[in-house]
């Protein structure tokens, strides 16, 4: 799905800035507590998603329901001429018809439900951009970059990738960013159980 998608380019993202060192110097540098500030931070931004999912309720609601009540009513109607065409003795050719224009119907109301969606997720994806601006990124919660050890990573580029990632979870809603929530969370359990399971497996080998 897309929100896998997502999570998957932020871990990978994440990984490959974290990766860069320059020589004798490291030009990302984690802070104290990465995953619980991390976690907080998309906590906060959950809350900014859900103002931003309710705002463009209502404008869609204002903008797109009139022309979807239009093609419900459509569908109605065809349904109605569908179902009085299924009676005995109707004319095949007019039964046929009848199935025709319910089929348009339908598939014109899914068309522009699939539209309403499209504009919905653009423009929460625009909004996340624009708040991104103006707000700490998800990124700067977790790292710092010293840009002057790191010529080759700009910081106009890091601010970019953070700003797009922290526009991307707000765009995607609080339920994607409660799937992130989950990924990271699960991902930090497992990682402490496989070290603890080692540190324990280590202190009966050296036991023994």
């Amino acid at each position: 799905t897309l929100m896998s998608l997502l999570v998957l380019a932020v871990i990978a993202i994440l990984a490959a800035i974290a990766a860069v060192d320059m020589p004798g110097t490291s030009a990302i540098a984690w802070q104290a507590d990465p995953i619980e500030k991390a976690l907080t931070a998309l906590g906060a931004l959950g809350v900014v998603a859900v103002f931003v999912e309710r705002t463009l309720e209502v404008f869609m609601n204002v903008w797109r329901l009139p022309a979807r009540a239009a093609l419900d009513r459509l569908v109605a109607r065809a349904e109605d001429a569908t179902a009085a065409a299924q009676g005995a003795g109707a004319d095949p050719a007019e039964r046929a018809r009848a199935a025709e224009q319910l089929y348009r119907a339908q598939e014109a109301r899914a068309r522009y439900r699939a539209g309403t969606r499209n504009l919905a997720l653009a423009s929460g994806a625009a909004i996340g951009v624009l708040v991104a601006l103006v707000t700490p990124g998800i990124l700067d919660s977790m790292m710092t970059l010293d840009a002057e050890t790191a010529p080759n990573l700009p910081e106009a580029l890091y601010h970019t990738i953070d700003t797009l990632i922290t526009g991307a979870l707000i765009g995607g809603g609080s339920v994607g960013i409660h799937q992130v929530t989950s990924t990271i969370g699960d991902f930090f359990v497992q990682t402490r159980s496989g070290i603890n399971r080692g540190a324990q497996g280590g202190g009966q080998g050296g036991g023994q």
